[in-house]
């Protein structure tokens, strides 16, 4: 059973599913890089995905290279509030 992600988990993993680096993400959020690869981490493991290939894929989320948009809607599990 897959767990909820945390709004922190999931800000990370919208960041870096753009395709910025994580330094870049770790900048934007205000973070230190190693927060952000704990975060995407977590994310990965919660959502049950080994990349951020597979981590948007379950998200139902498209990198047009432009912006993201969902494929579908997104599932109901996706975040914890």
């Amino acid at each position: 059973m897959r767990e909820p992600l945390r709004p922190s988990e999931l800000r990370a993993l919208r960041l870096a599913a753009t395709g910025v680096t994580q330094d870049r993400v770790a900048q934007d959020l205000g973070l230190s890089v190693q927060t952000v690869k704990n975060q995407l981490a977590y994310a990965y493991q919660r959502l049950g995905a080994r990349n951020l290939v597979e981590a948007m894929n379950m998200m139902g989320w498209v990198n047009t290279g432009e912006s993201m948009s969902w494929t579908a809607a997104p599932p109901q599990w996706w975040v914890r509030l």
